[in-house]
């Protein structure tokens, strides 16, 4: 059986209720955190796309990505994985929050492997 494509789908659609910012505008080692990980995934050729909430603007570091809308409401994480999932249901998906600073390539590596 043929190995499904294995795209990236990088959340980046919470509200960030608790923190009161957005946490992939958070500057960590000198770059956002969404900068970091568009980053990583790209040194790892991942085919990425950014997975907002419904009528989100994508942030300006993310708008040469390829967007997905979460199209099952306000439930969390869960939403923007199934929104991918109905989006391209025969493709693998490697689901990287954006709020992950010490993700590291090995790991990504790791779980692109597996």
């Amino acid at each position: 059986m043929p190995r499904s494509q294995l795209n990236a789908l990088l959340l980046a659609g919470g509200r960030s209720r608790r923190m009161h910012q957005d946490k992939s505008t958070l500057v960590y080692g000198g770059k956002t955190q969404l900068e970091r990980t568009i980053e990583l995934l790209a040194k790892l050729h991942c085919s990425t796309y950014l997975s907002l909430r419904k009528g989100q603007i994508p942030p300006s570091m993310g708008l040469d990505l390829p967007t997905i809308e979460d199209a099952f409401g306000e439930i969390g994480p869960l939403g923007g994985i199934l929104s991918a999932f109905a989006a391209h249901p025969t493709d693998a998906w490697l689901v990287v929050a954006c709020d992950l600073p010490f993700l590291g390539e090995d790991t990504v590596r790791h779980l692109m492997d597996e």
